[in-house]
């Protein structure tokens, strides 16, 4: 799971490149002849992708951290000592574990 992220992070860093919005757009419009608001939309929906994509890498560390704390903590709660007392009661042994 870990690796996962990891590689989609790297995949966004490398595909999203060191260019501004602006850069892109006037890129677009030199390279595919488009005009403007063309251009724009598609760079607003290309960042609209990769902020899904940063908002599902984020869920899915926050779920496996939290499963790795409840995991922790039921592996301590199995390895805790438990106290057993017992008393009797009218001829009946009663017994509780803690």
């Amino acid at each position: 799971m870990k690796k996962n992220i990891a590689a989609a992070m790297a995949l966004a860093a490398t595909l999203t490149g060191c260019s501004t919005p602006g850069e892109r757009i006037a890129e677009c419009q030199q390279e595919n002849g488009y005009d403007w608001e063309t251009c724009a939309n598609m760079e607003q929906a290309d960042q609209a992708r990769w902020a899904a994509v940063a908002a599902s890498m984020e869920q899915m560390r926050t779920t496996l951290a939290e499963n790795q704390a409840r995991q922790q903590q039921q592996a301590l709660q199995n390895n805790m000592p438990r106290t057993t007392t017992c008393g009797e009661s009218f001829g009946t042994l009663r017994c509780t574990t803690y």
